[in-house]
């Protein structure tokens, strides 16, 4: 579907597109199963585009686990369907199924982890009875395609969970029954979902690829204890959860959008299932140096490279942000990294829709600098026992306990994922927003709150190794460290790329399909979709186009961020009437029921009355 043109700038380079080089053992092969969001406008932006030989799932972020769906407004029918299965061959199929999204992403995994060890089988038999190795001899010997798939694989598996709409699984919510909040619990179900899923895959890694210690055949056998493959498994998340959608960071601080531990710390674990750690060292331990996602690039391609010395060292010289762990995950040793920046971006410099909400976060050390209007700046409990989200809280004002009422009342009448986009609105623009203008305010009212130059109330400034929780702001007691975090930012600044312009999902009703983005696909298999609705996201952009925004055609039909606001203002104004009628008819059920109790306490008291008189006589 049309949405924002832009992807992941073509000249940097993927993990998949430089394990592709035949350095890294000949060259890798590369697959990829699940969520993408990072460019679907030309085919060179999507997967396939970037390095990988084949992608089954979705190329936004949004959607209907079940029908695969994307909506914008919940009154409106959807969007478009977002499922793909797209080959590097060429080969680009849509189909719809009506599997849970977390269900057909395991599978498509364990596929492609059994075809290489198919593959690996008949190049091993075919060597063994003489058939001439991988190059495909005949008599039944091993193909060109069995010599492709049986290379080393790289496979990425992301699982559109938990992310919204929450829709878990209903046999995965027996497990979450005691969670009374229903956002945690949904969430829970999703989670639940999402092990089972990582649980088939793991166990699918070891019977197919398991049973040499490092020799990476097929076969497995012997406990599940004793297994061991030459397969290294990385899991981790890609940002702290959203309370306004069942995530909860506690006891870190904040959620999901902000530079606060609780957006941008998150749980990760390797497995190294080669016997003895061959990668990472043998047994289980906990590693806490400074890391961030960008390092996974060049400590796989480090674990990965056969390469000459000239060729390492020319790579690790190259223009990557992210640092090669591999040796301090072995050795337990401390992180090469010192440094991290959490955030930057400048709504003063139209990099942002919202006026005011500037943002710079940079941790060097053991210090972290917030510097600027955060999102969502509040503490969470766990609010999984309690009644509202809100009671877990720590914002004072009414905010919260109105956006969750507002999403609440008005989300059963549309459905969870047709007013799931309704629902981000509500909680990271609405409310956020009004998060935001009362930090803007402050700033607005006092300049220096605290009475030390240039450190107002949007600056912030915490030591992490002793305030992981991000408590105590110590910016006003520790100027000279504000000024030099500030320093060093402006000149990461200097060095950053351009962001792009902020589009978002739209397109006028009339607009023909080709240039929505959209083409037709095969749903006969999902039951009581039409083949009129059978439309699926796909690249519009031709690969030739150099830059897609300077086509007016292709900013035209989508809605600017700037218009946006007012988009957001109407859904508000009529989830408010939805909002309003939904309590009228609780309070006039409510006065029926009490009613009929207050009549029946009457004929109760008639009763005992009539009994007393007889008593009486």
């Amino acid at each position: 579907m049309r949405s924002s043109p832009a992807g992941l700038p073509l000249g940097l380079a993927t993990l998949p597109q430089e394990l592709a080089k035949p350095r890294y053992a000949g060259g890798y092969q590369r697959h990829m199963a699940g969520k993408w969001h990072l460019g679907h406008g030309k085919a060179a932006n999507t997967p396939v585009g970037r390095g990988f030989e084949s992608h089954v799932g979705c190329y936004m972020w949004d959607i209907d686990s079940f029908s695969k769906q994307m909506f914008a407004q919940p009154w409106m029918p959807a969007k478009s369907i977002d499922w793909v299965h797209d080959f590097s061959n060429g080969t680009r199929r849509f189909e719809l199924t009506p599997e849970h999204a977390t269900m057909l992403i395991t599978q498509r995994a364990q596929d492609v982890v059994r075809q290489t060890a198919a593959a690996r089988r008949a190049v091993k038999d075919s060597s063994e009875g003489g058939g001439g190795g991988g190059g495909g001899g005949g008599g039944g010997g091993a193909s060109a395609e069995d010599a492709k798939n049986a290379r080393p694989l790289f496979l990425y598996v992301a699982y559109t969970a938990a992310h919204s709409p929450l829709q878990p699984h209903p046999r995965h919510m027996p497990a979450c029954a005691g969670i009374a909040h229903p956002w945690r619990r949904d969430f829970c179900g999703m989670v639940v979902g999402l092990d089972e899923g990582v649980k088939n895959l793991t166990a699918t890694l070891l019977e197919e690829l398991g049973g040499g210690g490092g020799g990476g055949g097929g076969g497995g056998g012997g406990d599940k204890e004793e297994q061991h493959a030459n397969v290294v498994m990385v899991v981790m998340s890609d940002n702290g959860g959203s309370p306004f959608f069942g995530g909860n960071n506690a006891p870190l601080r904040a959620a999901k959008t902000t530079p606060f531990e609780g957006g941008v710390r998150v749980p990760a674990f390797a497995v190294d299932f080669t016997r003895g750690g061959a990668y990472f060292g043998g047994g289980g331990r906990q590693w806490g140096g400074l890391s961030h996602v960008s390092d996974w690039m060049p400590t796989l391609l480090a674990l990965a490279d056969t390469g000459t010395q000239e060729e390492k060292a020319e790579f690790k010289g190259g223009p990557l942000d992210g640092m090669d762990l591999s040796g301090a995950l072995r050795g337990g040793s401390a992180s090469p990294r010192t440094e991290l920046l959490h955030e930057m971006f400048f709504a003063s410099r139209g990099e942002f829709p919202f006026a005011g909400e500037d943002m710079v976060a940079l941790r060097r050390g053991k210090w972290k600098l917030v510097d600027g209007v955060v999102r969502d700046p509040w503490h969470y409990t766990e609010f999984a026992q309690l009644r509202t989200l809100s009671a877990g809280s720590s914002d004072p004002s009414w905010a919260t306990l109105f956006g969750e009422l507002l999403i609440r009342a008005t989300e059963p009448v549309f459905g969870v994922a047709a007013f799931d986009m309704m629902r981000l609105h509500i909680a990271h623009v609405l409310t956020h927003r009004q998060f935001a203008e009362a930090q803007i305010d402050q700033v607005a009212q006092a300049a220096v709150v605290t009475g030390v130059a240039g450190i107002g109330p949007t600056v912030r400034l915490f030591d992490i190794e002793a305030d992981p929780r991000e408590q105590h702001n110590v910016a006003a007691a520790q100027p000279d460290v504000v000024a030099r975090l500030r320093a060093r930012a402006a000149e990461l600044g200097r060095d950053r790329l351009t962001q792009p312009l902020k589009c978002w999902l739209g397109y006028h009703p009339q607009t023909p399909l080709e240039q929505r983005g959209l083409v037709m696909g095969d749903c006969s298999a999902f039951p009581g979709l039409s083949q009129e609705r059978c439309s699926f996201t796909a690249p519009w952009v031709a690969d030739s186009v150099e830059d897609p925004f300077e086509d007016p055609k292709n900013r035209v039909d989508v809605i600017a961020w700037g218009t946006e606001r007012r988009v957001v203002f109407l859904q508000v104004v009529v989830a408010l009437i939805v909002l309003l009628a939904g309590l009228s008819a609780l309070a006039f059920a409510h006065c029926r029921r009490w009613r009929r109790a207050a009549a029946g306490n009457n004929d109760l008291l008639t009763d005992q009355e009539k009994m007393k008189k007889k008593k009486q006589k």
